[in-house]
């Protein structure tokens, strides 16, 4: 699938998109106090950078790496991220998870569920004597934003030559989804984009988006949001 001669690069977010549960909010929520919460909200209210949050909530754990992995290895995933992962195979279409979470708890689930060949990018986390130290993604920061900057990835893909698009549904997804050709948004991404006037697709799971690419051409979907990336992206 291509639109006029471009290929199509789909990046996805990870934790609340393909999983039901976030596994960082599941984990501190089983291992942490529950102040953590007031750490997230700062986030969403735009006055804490992630960069900094994310380790202010690693320091509340207080548990090994193997018992987070058995943990959180058994959180179900949307039952129509599979056939999501056959269509974009079968349609020639590059699929990464784009993640502003751990690899280790990635990783696992996707073995898990027998998708362990999806690509993905993302965080990881270094565990000693049950204190959480983070790694930060091995990626460029365009912003200096997050720990791992998910729009370069999309920078990279556009500069290649691709259409991209952009599914997710949280905080480390605002940025991404303001640079990409074609942003599919839900929950705290969706309410985002809709006030700062950004358009995108709502959906509620990955059947509405085998729905919304069944139903329309890739032409229609880019005409149906309208976007134009934002500043930071250089075509």
């Amino acid at each position: 699938m291509k639109l006029n001669d471009m290929p199509i690069y789909v990046f996805v977010d990870f934790d609340g998109t393909i999983t039901h549960q976030d596994t960082l909010d599941y984990l501190l929520d089983t291992f942490a106090p529950p102040h953590w919460r007031e750490i997230e909200d700062q986030v969403t209210a735009g006055v804490l950078e992630e960069k900094r949050a994310l380790q202010m909530e690693f320091d509340l754990l207080r548990v090994s790496l193997e018992t987070a992995i058995q943990t959180i290895q058994h959180l179900p995933i949307d039952p129509q991220f599979p056939r999501f992962v056959q269509y974009c195979r079968q349609n020639n279409m590059a699929l990464q998870i784009l993640s502003g979470g751990v690899d280790y708890f990635i990783r696992a689930i996707l073995r898990r569920n027998g998708l362990e060949e999806v690509p993905f990018h993302s965080n990881s986390v270094k565990v000693v004597n049950d204190r959480w130290k983070i790694v930060p993604a091995r990626t460029p920061r365009i912003r200096n934003q997050c720990n791992h900057c998910k729009t370069y990835w999309i920078t990279r893909a556009r500069n290649e030559g691709f259409l991209t698009v952009y599914i997710g549904d949280g905080n480390t997804d605002r940025c991404p989804a303001t640079a990409t050709h074609i942003s599919f948004a839900k929950d705290q991404l969706a309410e985002y984009l809709r006030q700062i006037g950004h358009p995108f697709l709502p959906y509620r799971n990955f059947q509405d988006i085998l729905d919304y690419f069944n139903s329309h051409s890739i032409e229609k979907l880019k005409e149906m949001t309208g976007a134009q990336p934002l500043h930071y992206i250089k075509d």
